[in-house]
């Protein structure tokens, strides 16, 4: 309830610095707003191939140019950083007539009370964005829509409903959608191609996979490739297909469970190697392990997240990460439900927790030892299979441990093995599409209504095509690459490709200087962009060959990359209640799960390693009585499930209710 009541404090002191200082903020320019066409030019990707091709707007004939300030609500401090030969913002500024002239940050302090310093010392911005979105102080921009074609055409419509630019009101946008998140660019962009997008796909894995130590694996199935045999066959064809990603034939949790596994330990206790040695016998009383089951650290917990959170929602055809062992969209009961409380769930948690009493393919050292143990022991290959988001050695790499001269000490890799597991009857394979967040608010008491559409011209112009070539290439008028007949461009400078396609863990003094965007950090003087880090596919990374980078092969290999044709659900809101805020819960305050999440994961580790049978089903009744204390009550899930088909209304049809 502290919190309930600070943020009444906090409203109540804006609203009594607002009227304090409504004339303190400079609204006092006379000049005519601009008259703006909505017909941008930039719509027109057919004519105008580059931003030098568009008419400045000086030559549109207007006169109205405005110098706006900014206001960075996630900085703390400024970097203090500037482009000195800055080719992008100058050229957004010929082509819409608005500038940046400064960029403010919180000076350490949170949003709330950065607000009411910037209104008492009379430096209000015009734009803030960042997250940080009031309506007490920002434009409901519902009924200025059309003046952004660019964003409505390319943003998913989820992105126009987000409740945090919403406020959840109706005809209301008190902020205006930015751009996408780490989605993968080829399933944003019908015309990019997935071949080529490698570098943007972002990992965006929907079909599971383990990892697997690839002599092992090759042992037990003649026909799976290494990790050496993968990559050659990258570096042969530039691309994988499905066939080359589901090497091994695993379709559903039984086959992996039953089948795989077996297979895996019917090999590790009987490969030999030429002198008739057991390769995969640690020493004369231990042998590599099938697999641990891991109990995690996720949030400093062992609480069996990497097995029952992640690993087990995979193998049931949950498809995607929104589908985990809390909450889930139950496709047939059209209700959010808890996974760890539902029968099929719980039966597939039954056999494994048979599976570790017997020991034999699964063991329980994952639960025994902390997790700098058990990755030193998957450092030295002592588990053939790793899994979720910690349970796997740290470079994917070992150095085996074996009484057999031919393998002992020997460096072996683990490759990920995919499933082909089809959604499961309960699941919606629910994805949010990466959709964009908070994008920009303009302030009431600084910008002039008159002054809106310029503004919104901007900030449209950075979500066009044409920006997406400017912040990859620079503007053709300002010399940095060549171009052919196909429209195929080239650095002119080896040095500014190198920082651009093949050196970007850092931003390169060349990066730097022009202000363009390597794909992965912001350059000094960032704009708004459609894509996550300006991702696009005009940039660089898509147009040069890229086969020579490091590791490419492993970023190609993933079913984000290969399986682009996956049917995925798209909605404004997925049904992971944890990560809902008490805005969408309509709660007065704060999910407290994490709070109390002890007391849930020391029942559940007792739930899984009870050995199943009749045990199983005592402790199962333990783990639901927990789940009301824990915050997990009827009327939560009730109210989220009103809450979520309120939030996505405008996927009702294809969510089925």
């Amino acid at each position: 309830m502290k919190k309930t009541a600070s943020k009444k404090l906090s409203v109540s002191l804006a609203l009594l610095l607002g009227a304090f200082c409504a004339g303190c903020a400079d609204k006092t320019d006379d000049t005519p707003g601009a008259a703006v066409d909505k017909n941008y030019q930039w719509l027109n990707t057919e004519k105008y191939k580059d931003t030098s091709d568009l008419t400045s707007w000086e030559d549109l004939g207007q006169t109205k140019k405005l110098n706006l300030t900014l206001w960075n609500t996630a900085l703390d401090m400024a970097t203090g950083e500037t482009s000195e030969s800055d080719v992008v913002n100058p050229e957004i500024a010929r082509v819409t007539g608005v500038s940046v002239g400064q960029t403010l940050d919180n000076k350490g302090k949170k949003a709330d009370a950065r607000i009411a310093d910037l209104y008492m010392s009379n430096k209000l911005p015009d734009v803030a964005y960042g997250g940080w979105v009031d309506k007490e102080y920002c434009y409901n921009l519902y009924d200025y829509i059309d003046y952004l074609p660019t964003l409505k055409a390319r943003l998913p419509k989820e992105a126009w409903t987000n409740v945090n630019i919403t406020l959840g009101e109706k005809n209301a946008l008190y902020a205006l959608p930015g751009g996408m998140g780490s989605t993968s660019l080829a399933s944003f962009d019908s015309k990019a191609d997935p071949k080529k997008t490698i570098l943007f796909s972002y990992s965006t894995d929907n079909y599971p996979f383990v990892y697997v130590r690839e002599d092992i694996l090759k042992d037990a199935y003649p026909n799976a490739k290494t990790q050496a045999e993968i990559d050659a066959t990258y570096n042969e064809k530039g691309y994988f297909t499905e066939d080359d990603l589901f090497d091994v034939e695993i379709t559903s949790a039984s086959q992996f469970r039953n089948e795989f596994l077996k297979k895996i330990y019917d090999t590790i206790h009987s490969a030999k190697d030429s002198k008739g040695e057991y390769k995969y016998k640690a020493s004369a009383a231990e042998w590599v392990a099938p697999m641990t089951a891991s109990a995690g650290t996720d949030k400093g917990y062992n609480d069996g997240w990497d097995f029952g959170g992640q690993l087990l929602p995979r193998l049931l055809g949950g498809m995607t990460i929104n589908n985990d062992m809390f909450t889930y969209w139950d496709k047939v009961d059209k209700e959010i439900k808890l996974l760890y409380e539902q029968d099929f769930y719980n039966a597939e948690l039954k056999e494994w927790s048979t599976l570790l009493r017997e020991g034999k393919y699964v063991n329980e050292e994952g639960w025994n030892n902390d997790r700098s143990t058990i990755v030193g022991r998957y450092n030295t290959g002592m588990y053939a299979i790793g899994y979720g988001a910690s349970s796997y050695p740290q470079s994917l790499t070992c150095a085996a441990r074996s009484v057999s001269d031919e393998v002992n000490g020997t460096t072996v890799k683990y490759r990920k093995v995919y499933m082909k597991i089809p959604v499961g009857e309960h699941f919606e394979p629910i994805t949010t599409g990466g959709a964009s967040g908070v994008g920009i608010c303009l302030l009431k008491d600084k910008v002039r209504e008159e002054d809106i559409p310029q503004i919104l011209r901007w900030y449209d112009y950075q979500f066009s095509e044409l920006n997406d070539k400017l912040i990859s290439w620079g503007p053709r008028s300002a010399g940095l690459f060549t171009e052919d007949e196909n429209g195929v461009r080239q650095f002119k400078d080896e040095e500014l490709a190198n920082q651009m396609v093949y050196s970007t863990s850092s931003v390169g003094a060349l990066v730097k200087k022009y202000n363009l965007y390597n794909g992965m950090l912001l350059p000094p003087n960032p704009v708004f962009t459609c894509m996550y880090m300006g991702a696009n596919r005009h940039h660089p990374k898509c147009v040069y060959d890229i086969s020579s980078i490091p590791g490419i092969s492993s970023a190609a290999f993933s079913s984000g990359a290969v399986c682009t044709n996956i049917k995925l659900t798209t909605v404004a809101k997925d049904a992971r209640l944890r990560f809902w805020t008490n805005v969408e819960l309509g709660t007065s305050d704060d999910f407290k799960f994490f709070a109390r999440r002890d007391m849930f994961t020391e029942k559940f580790n007792q739930l899984i390693r009870s050995g199943g049978g009749s045990a199983f089903d005592s402790k199962l009744a333990e783990v639901k009585a927990v789940s009301d204390t824990c915050g997990w009550t009827d009327e939560l899930l009730q109210n989220a499930t009103y809450k979520f088909k309120e939030l996505n209304e405008a996927y009702k049809d294809v969510l089925g209710y």
